[in-house]
């Protein structure tokens, strides 16, 4: 289980989790108990762009690309869509 709320101390399971940040990653989400809107911290923002960026120079860069290129491309959909939004991307409340 996953804190979703720290006012109202809501919690979400490992799947909602998922569906629910990477809906709307950068927007943020609010509570639905209480109401509480949350957004995502700049550092972790800055951190986000870092390991996308970092996928894309790893995908594109490599000089093996014709050979394993589509691995990496795989690699490279994954984060961005799945690690990313759930690990990197933090999120406070807004008053």
């Amino acid at each position: 289980m996953f804190k979703f709320c720290d006012k109202c101390n809501t919690k979400i399971g490992f799947r909602q989790k998922f569906k629910l940040w990477n809906k709307s990653t950068y927007e943020g989400y609010t509570c639905e108990n209480c109401g509480t809107k949350y957004k995502p911290t700049k550092l972790s923002m800055l951190l986000d762009f870092m390991v996308i960026w970092l996928t894309f120079v790893f995908v594109f860069m490599s000089e093996l690309n014709l050979k394993i290129g589509f691995f990496l491309c795989f690699i490279l959909l994954v984060t961005v869509n799945l690690v990313t939004p759930a690990i990197v991307v933090r999120y406070k409340a807004v008053e």
